[in-house]
């Protein structure tokens, strides 16, 4: 599948992943040699998963993301709300 940004790939992860209990994210920050910096993310949950990378300007959104993602506490789907 293609995407026009990682950004368009990460939430079409997390939406696909929506009704799974056991979802995994995470993310990498690095340099290229070329000092272009790269992001990885590493989305895993009902035995499939997404591995999504974005360089430059992008890998700031991305990785952005990911981390309001994380910092963000999450509640089960089948957890009774109080």
């Amino acid at each position: 599948m293609a995407f026009r940004s990682s950004m368009d790939a990460f939430m079409y992860a997390m939406h696909e992943s929506a009704a799974c209990k056991d979802l995994k994210v995470e993310y990498e920050v690095g340099f290229m040699r070329n000092g272009i910096k790269h992001c990885n993310v590493q989305l895993s949950y009902c035995g499939g998963g997404y591995s999504i990378d974005a360089y430059d300007g992008e890998a700031d959104e991305l990785c952005g993301a990911v981390k309001e993602y994380l910092a963000t506490p999450h509640v089960p789907a089948d957890m009774p709300r109080i």
